[in-house]
């Protein structure tokens, strides 16, 4: 049992250092936006992080992921970041969360999502306690694009739209790893839990109405 946990532990120390290597690799945020970043970008990463966990949850992670673009399909459909479309909803950290679990409890219905907003919500709180765990959901995000690109026989366009989504994933690892410290991840963690339970009470009233 003791050796079991010894090969368990070692595990996670081969994880913790691989982990350490690849956020060293995270470019320096002045080095990829020159400007101060808007208050709403830290909406889009919330974004970002609910359609990963959407996405890792579904496939079962990375690792288990029967077919890679069928897992990119998923993180591209669940992201409005990844779109582009809707941002100026998400000019608040309210309107990005409703519109979060609006869109996954709709794909749940059409078995396109495989949990309920409330325990999406809850994996995003977590991360978003500290900016190390945060980069670790988004450096899953892009290997799994990784992994997708690798696959032959991409049309041109799907290669494109990879290409956007690696971009934009950078951008965001840079702006979550920046000293500036742009992310008040204590309280962004408190007001998400804050808001899922208020909602979902909120959801409930109307049920029972």
């Amino acid at each position: 049992h003791s050796k079991q946990q010894q090969q368990q532990q070692q595990r996670k120390r081969r994880s913790e250092k691989t982990l350490d290597e690849r956020l060293l690799k995270i470019k320096p945020f002045a080095s990829i936006c020159k400007r101060e970043p808007h208050s709403s970008t830290q909406f889009q990463c919330i974004d970002l992080l609910y359609a990963t966990v959407w996405m890792l949850r579904l496939h079962h992670g990375i690792d288990n992921a029967k077919d890679y673009s069928d897992a990119v399909s998923t993180l591209y459909m669940a992201s409005s970041a990844f779109q582009g479309t809707n941002l100026e909803q998400q000019q608040s950290l309210e309107q990005t969360l409703i519109q979060c679990a609006e869109r996954s409890t709709k794909q749940m219905e059409l078995g396109q999502c495989n949990a309920e907003y409330q325990i999406l919500m809850e994996d995003v709180a977590t991360l978003c306690q500290n900016p190390r765990l945060m980069a670790r959901a988004l450096l899953e995000a892009k290997e799994l694009i990784r992994h997708a690109k690798k696959q032959k026989q991409q049309p041109e366009q799907n290669a494109t739209k990879l290409r956007m989504m690696q971009k934009k994933l950078d951008f965001f690892l840079a702006l979550v790893m920046d000293k500036q410290g742009h992310i008040d991840h204590a309280q962004l963690s408190q007001q998400i839990r804050e808001w899922a339970n208020d909602w979902k009470l909120e959801s409930d009233d109307i049920r029972l109405g």
